[in-house]
């Protein structure tokens, strides 16, 4: 009786989605994948740090289990992605830009009273100068 070799599982740290091992993009969620995790201690960071296996306890790891996103693999990444991922990927950064946007536009992100106080203190220093001047 054969026994099916045992394969690592990955999943997206952002929505929990099981995701190929080579993926730079997940899927379900559109998240880029830039650094590397380890899977005994969790520890994260660039792929450089793991050339030898996890710093922190040691789990080695072998060169395609190393998977990293760069910038300059931008153009890369978005020429392997099917129409219905790069209309994930442009609904989540829209949804993104959508949650921190001001409410009005032109509207200012400071409170009000910042522009209280500082009017106060601005006359207070006009005041000064032209009670200096007298």
């Amino acid at each position: 009786m054969k026994t099916k070799k045992q394969h690592a599982k990955f999943f997206c740290e952002n929505c929990g989605a099981e995701v190929s091992e080579n993926a730079r993009v997940c899927r379900y969620c559109g998240r880029f994948f830039s650094s590397v995790r380890c899977p005994r201690c969790g520890v994260s960071g660039p792929a450089s740090m793991f050339d030898k296996g996890c710093p922190n306890c040691g789990y080695a790891m072998n060169d395609t289990q190393i998977i990293s996103y760069t910038v300059k693999d931008g153009d890369e990444v978005r020429k392997h992605l099917s129409s219905s991922e790069k209309r994930k990927l442009k609904t989540a950064f829209n949804s993104y830009r959508s949650r921190n946007q001001s409410a009005v536009p032109g509207d200012s992100s400071l409170p009000a009273w910042i522009y209280i106080i500082t009017a106060c203190i601005l006359a207070a220093v006009l005041a000064a100068v032209f009670s200096c001047i007298k």
